[in-house]
């Protein structure tokens, strides 16, 4: 028996796991080995697809199936399947359409269970992909498309920013809280979840967790909903995550 027995840790990538240079501080390494060593299941909830977790090898990093696609996906690694996909399910385009009426972007991208597409046209986007991002090079523009967007289609959508220059649409039944929930009825061993995150698409993901971190560079909104603030990302805060895990197990 381990001390971090039942405990499942989810922690999102860009500005949380990974460094400004986006690589693995050798302290976050040594405290995710500890803490799976001592019974710990260990995980990542992202807004990626599950090909970069080859590429980046941190597929041998966790032990438990993945949040892909900020929720729309639960992805296992085992299998190298899906357990659980979302994509829209109505005439999402109708949304896509309403962004490229206000206009200022640089480009919509499109995401799929296996890959994505840029594209302005979106008669030649097939079938209904899981979300769809449209990019800006203007972080004032982001926020006004987002709440140009959540104001009309709230009721329809989960919409928030992922970046501060990308504003992400999902299917309303698709975040990184509602794939915790799934998670958590699946891994029928796991009694106690704990989250760490640093943007706005990481809001449903603490809120639904246990015990929930925010990092020192996340956003103030997240930090609000977060139980305890940790060091900035380059510093190793998923390291101290799991310090403080240690202290209360």
């Amino acid at each position: 028996m381990g001390k971090f027995d039942k405990i499942l840790l989810l922690s999102d990538i860009d500005g949380t796991l990974t460094d400004r240079e986006q690589a693995l501080p050798q302290s976050n390494l040594e405290a995710i080995q500890y803490f799976k060593q001592n019974g710990g299941a260990f995980t990542i909830a992202t807004g990626r697809l599950h090909d970069y977790f080859r590429e980046s090898g941190f597929d041998k990093l966790i032990n438990a199936p993945c949040v892909l696609l900020n929720g729309a996906g639960v992805y296992d690694f085992k299998t190298n399947s899906y357990l659980r996909l979302c994509s829209f399910d109505d005439n999402y385009k109708e949304a896509v359409e309403y962004a490229m009426s206000i206009g200022g972007y640089r480009f919509i991208h499109y995401l799929f269970q296996n890959g994505g597409i840029d594209s302005r046209d979106i008669d030649y986007i097939p079938d209904s992909p899981c979300k769809f991002v449209v990019v800006f090079d203007d972080e004032e523009c982001a926020v006004n498309m987002c709440n140009a967007l959540q104001q009309r289609y709230k009721d329809r959508y989960n919409i928030f920013r992922s970046w501060n220059t990308g504003v992400e649409v999902l299917p309303k039944g698709a975040n990184k809280g509602i794939a915790l929930e799934y998670l958590k009825q699946m891994l029928a061993n796991i009694t106690v979840t704990a989250a760490i995150g640093d943007y706005e698409n990481d809001i449903a993901l603490l809120e639904h967790a246990d015990i929930s971190f925010a990092t020192g560079n996340a956003v103030d909104v997240l930090k609000s909903k977060a139980d305890y603030t940790v060091c900035d990302h380059s510093n190793g805060a998923v390291k101290e995550m799991i310090d403080i895990l240690d202290r209360i197990y």
